[in-house]
């Protein structure tokens, strides 16, 4: 895609367009006068351990996708009856 003439306002913003309305943007530095803008997602900080670990992310990602097969072990945990709790306490 070609480039597109913009012109920053006097605070230095530059408005990308409507589309792009509260989206949240990463803007690198690649040299002089030149800026790379990408879209981004954001992940909270005690959440991004899970993106960093492959390992767990695929255990996870297989879990959810057992639960949307309806692949689900009912355990004691599913029970109303709440009596197993203390079974473990002893």
């Amino acid at each position: 895609m070609p480039g597109v003439a913009k012109r920053l306002d006097a605070k230095g913003r530059l408005v990308l367009g409507r589309e792009y309305a509260n989206a949240t943007v990463l803007v690198e530095k690649r040299g002089e006068g030149e800026f790379i803008v990408k879209t981004a997602a954001v992940v909270p900080v005690h959440e991004a351990w899970l993106f960093k670990n492959k390992e767990a992310l695929k255990l996870v990602q297989t879990g959810l996708d057992e639960i949307k097969k309806g692949n689900v072990v009912r355990t004691p945990l599913n029970k109303k009856d709440k009596s197993w709790i203390k079974k473990l306490e002893d």
